[in-house]
């Protein structure tokens, strides 16, 4: 048999090189990422009973904003609980494995004017909606139902809430242990598609799912391009929090 002639001193290497894998591989399961997602809804729901327990116990009332900003926060709070546990401690994954890798202020600036662009969009699709269908709640509706004023406590849980603890837990849980899970076992259409649907489908308002499914895949996008959570998290965090500062000016 013939063997291919040997190429002379100096000259380059055509022989082609193996395929690099797509995808980092990722050390948890898609049953490591039901177990956060069931682990979190179950003790959000015993920590929110026994804080309003305790609360009564001791006579303490709070206004419905910020008895939903504390469920919130506690909700969020076991999501990332419950990703340490199942996730960091029981696989062994890094932070920087699942998304909390800096990568450099200029990332984190540029997801600044992906947010201006984001809200553009995200407010034709919303009027396209409600000329269509009708029925889309208001920034009002969305943060403050039946609400006549806030007052600055209410903003401060709102906030907390929803530009502290929102964007940090949806982020990892969606972006950091779904996402990127979906990406190493798959292609990254699927990935970006299937998280960013069910992104949308636990926010569990039917009329906003396509205006979160956009979101969902602007913040897919981030983090494959930074390979990193915080240009997402920051994006997250400036949207939701224009909407209740906004909210709060038109109340106060």
């Amino acid at each position: 048999m013939s063997q291919a002639p040997t190429p002379p001193p100096g000259a380059p290497d055509l022989a082609p090189e193996a395929p690099a894998a797509a995808h980092p591989a990722v050390k948890w399961t898609g049953w490591d990422i039901l177990m956060v997602f069931l682990t979190a809804v179950g003790f959000g729901i015993l920590s929110i009973a026994a804080l309003f327990l305790a609360f009564r116990a001791m006579d303490i009332s709070f206004s419905t904003t910020i008895t939903i900003g504390i469920a919130s926060v506690a909700i969020y709070g076991t999501v990332m609980i419950s990703g340490w546990v199942f996730v960091i401690k029981r696989r062994g994954a890094t932070p920087a494995e699942v998304g909390f890798k800096w990568v450099g202020i200029g990332p984190i600036l540029a997801a600044i004017p992906v947010v201006i662009g984001l809200m553009i969009v995200t407010a034709v699709i919303l009027q396209g909606i409600q000329e269509l269908f009708g029925g889309v709640p208001s920034a009002q509706d969305q943060v403050a139902p039946d609400r006549a004023s806030l007052v600055v406590g209410d903003l401060v849980w709102l906030l907390l809430a929803g530009s502290v603890a929102a964007p940090i837990a949806e982020e990892f849980f969606f972006r950091g242990l779904l996402f990127r899970y979906l990406r190493a076992r798959g292609s990254l259409k699927r990935a970006v598609l299937v998280s960013s649907a069910l992104f949308a489908v636990f926010h569990f308002t039917p009329v906003l799912m396509p205006a979160l499914f956009v979101f969902g895949i602007v913040q897919a996008w981030l983090v494959q391009r930074f390979d990193s959570l915080y240009p997402a998290i920051l994006l997250h965090a400036i949207n939701n929090g224009v909407l209740m500062v906004a909210v709060y000016l038109s109340l106060s």
